[in-house]
Protein backbone atom coordinates (compact mmCIF):
# COMPACT_ATOMS: atom_id res chain seq x y z
CA UNK A 1 0.00 0.00 0.00
CA UNK A 2 1.11 3.55 -0.70
CA UNK A 3 -0.19 6.52 1.28
CA UNK A 4 -0.14 10.14 0.15
CA UNK A 5 -1.01 13.03 2.45
CA UNK A 6 -1.70 16.51 1.11
CA UNK A 7 -1.70 19.40 3.60
CA UNK A 8 -2.74 22.99 2.97
CA UNK A 9 -1.59 26.15 4.71
CA UNK A 10 -5.13 26.49 6.07
CA UNK A 11 -4.68 23.21 7.95
CA UNK A 12 -6.83 20.85 5.89
CA UNK A 13 -5.61 17.42 4.86
CA UNK A 14 -6.43 15.00 2.05
CA UNK A 15 -5.37 11.37 2.41
CA UNK A 16 -5.00 8.91 -0.46
CA UNK A 17 -4.29 5.21 0.08
CA UNK A 18 -3.45 3.08 -2.96
CA UNK A 19 -3.84 -0.67 -2.42
CA UNK A 20 -2.53 -3.49 -4.60
CA UNK A 21 -6.09 -4.53 -5.52
CA UNK A 22 -9.69 -3.38 -5.31
CA UNK A 23 -10.46 -6.25 -2.93
CA UNK A 24 -7.69 -5.11 -0.55
CA UNK A 25 -9.08 -1.57 -0.63
CA UNK A 26 -12.59 -2.88 0.05
CA UNK A 27 -11.32 -4.93 3.00
CA UNK A 28 -9.61 -1.84 4.45
CA UNK A 29 -12.78 0.20 3.94
CA UNK A 30 -14.82 -2.45 5.78
CA UNK A 31 -12.27 -2.55 8.62
CA UNK A 32 -12.55 1.23 9.03
CA UNK A 33 -16.34 0.89 9.18
CA UNK A 34 -16.03 -1.70 11.95
CA UNK A 35 -13.81 0.75 13.87
CA UNK A 36 -16.31 3.58 13.38
CA UNK A 37 -13.95 5.51 11.11
CA UNK A 38 -15.80 5.12 7.81
CA UNK A 39 -15.25 8.52 6.20
CA UNK A 40 -13.15 7.39 3.23
CA UNK A 41 -14.53 6.97 -0.25
CA UNK A 42 -13.34 4.21 -2.53
CA UNK A 43 -12.78 3.99 -6.27
CA UNK A 44 -11.21 0.75 -7.42
CA UNK A 45 -8.07 0.12 -5.39
CA UNK A 46 -7.92 3.65 -3.91
CA UNK A 47 -9.36 5.02 -0.66
CA UNK A 48 -9.41 8.80 -0.32
CA UNK A 49 -10.83 11.47 1.97
CA UNK A 50 -10.41 15.07 2.97
CA UNK A 51 -12.07 17.16 0.30
CA UNK A 52 -10.77 20.28 -1.34
CA UNK A 53 -8.74 20.72 -4.49
CA UNK A 54 -6.46 17.75 -3.78
CA UNK A 55 -9.41 15.37 -3.50
CA UNK A 56 -10.95 16.78 -6.68
CA UNK A 57 -7.66 16.13 -8.47
CA UNK A 58 -7.55 12.55 -7.18
CA UNK A 59 -11.13 11.93 -8.31
CA UNK A 60 -10.38 13.41 -11.74
CA UNK A 61 -7.37 11.10 -12.15
CA UNK A 62 -9.35 8.05 -11.04
CA UNK A 63 -12.18 8.88 -13.43
CA UNK A 64 -10.01 8.66 -16.55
Amino acid sequence: MTTLNYYTAAGSETDVNVFPSASAAKAAEEQEARLGDAHDRRKGNVLYSGGGAAERAVVACLSR
